[in-house]
């Protein structure tokens, strides 16, 4: 199913004055627990995923899912005879090619982060299924 409702009736237990009874699944053990919430942090929480005017929500599918991504939209350039893209720089560090200081730090800025270990590439094997 690609289109759910956020809060489907039966997740919704009761009202008790302003509170909001709320069932849920709990990841880290499996069981449905109850969550009461303040009727305006219902509604706090439910308008964080509603878009502005204007503005689509897109997700990647068929074409553009990312596992096939790279081998679908290699085919399609050979398909319409378009040249490859050029490498981007952050795309030849990845290649082996890192810079000698490492990166900078994704949080400070200042500080420089060195690799620790390198993750080997996924065997042919276990790549996607060939493009339909």
């Amino acid at each position: 199913m690609t289109v759910r409702i956020a809060i489907s009736n039966a997740r919704r237990l009761g009202l008790d004055g302003d509170k909001v009874h709320l069932r849920y699944r709990d990841d880290r053990d499996g069981e449905h627990k109850t969550l009461v919430l303040q009727a305006a942090e219902l509604l706090r929480r439910f308008l964080l995923h509603v878009l502005p005017k204007g503005l689509m929500r897109v997700r990647h599918y068929g074409l553009l899912a990312n596992r096939c991504r790279v081998q679908r939209l290699a085919h399609i350039r050979k398909l319409l005879a378009a040249p490859p893209p050029e490498p981007e720089p952050e795309a030849e560090a990845e290649q082996g090619h890192e810079p000698e200081q490492g990166w900078p730090c994704p949080v400070c800025g200042r500080g420089r982060m060195r690799p620790v270990r390198r993750i080997p590439p996924r065997p042919a094997a276990l790549g996607c299924a060939p493009y339909r």
